[in-house]
């Protein structure tokens, strides 16, 4: 999975542990124990975690009322801001048309 350098920073270090993404075709078929590869967009560094837990929610929203923001985007993190930013890289349209899946990961 590509993720935006400010994303990847927190996931490697560990500030951040749960990845929401739209649950599409791609992510139904994730299973806790599976490996996910998360790729910098900028500088193409890659990083391993294995999937720990998932949460299928009808929105980001939902999502975010269930998951601590914190746990998302890492410490001080604001779930509103949280909503909007994925609302623009997926539209609103895909989010309700999927749903959310909140995918709860651990460094390896």
């Amino acid at each position: 999975m590509r993720l935006r350098p400010r994303w990847y920073e927190l996931i490697t270090a560990r500030r951040k542990t749960v990845e929401l993404r739209l649950h599409d075709q791609r992510r139904a078929a994730l299973r806790p124990g599976h490996c996910i590869t998360f790729a910098n967009t900028d500088t193409g560094r890659q990083a391993l975690a294995e999937v720990v837990g998932l949460r299928r929610f009808r929105s980001f929203a939902a999502a975010l009322d269930a998951v601590p923001a914190a746990a998302v985007a890492g410490p001080g993190a604001d779930r509103d801001d949280i909503v909007a930013e994925l609302r623009t890289i997926y539209g609103t349209v895909n989010e309700e048309h999927h749903g959310a899946l909140a995918i709860t990961v651990r460094m390896v």
